[in-house]
Order: structure tokens, then C-alpha cells, then sequence
């Protein structure tokens, strides 16, 4: 699926639009642990994306995949 931006100037992926949001969630929370001192190993932290149990299979596995996505 392709997400056009408002002036429809640019189209971009909508796997690629929820993997950057997924990415910068990720990000953002990591720099706020750091701003507090806490020390860890990015790699030894298990990030949960939940999803509404509503959701349709092929829109959690979207998300699924979105996900993955930021760690590859």
C-alpha cells in the first residue's frame, strides 16, 4: 500500500511510514533512559508492540512485519 503526503508531491510505503514511527518510538525511548542515567545493552532490551485484538491477521502481521523491519 502506498501513503501519498498531503499535497500528493510524494508516495512513500506504508510499511516504510510505520517502521520509521516504530524506529524513532524505539529511539526516543532509549535517549530518555540514557537522560536518567540508566545503563543497558540495546541489544538485551525486548521492545512490545501491542496491537488492538480487533485488528484484522493481516493488519498484525503488517505491524509484525513494520517491526522487524527497524531491527534488520
Amino acid at each position: 500500500m502506498k501513503i501519498p503526503d498531503d499535497k500528493n508531491s510524494v508516495v512513500m510505503s506504508a510499511i516504510d511510514i510505520f517502521s520509521f514511527a516504530i524506529k524513532e518510538i524505539k529511539e526516543h525511548f532509549e535517549e530518555a533512559l540514557k537522560g536518567r542515567g540508566v545503563s543497558f545493552k540495546a541489544d538485551k532490551v525486548l521492545h512490545v508492540v501491542t496491537v488492538p485484538a480487533i485488528w484484522s491477521e493481516s493488519a498484525k502481521n503488517f505491524m509484525k512485519r513494520a517491526a522487524i523491519k527497524v531491527h534488520v
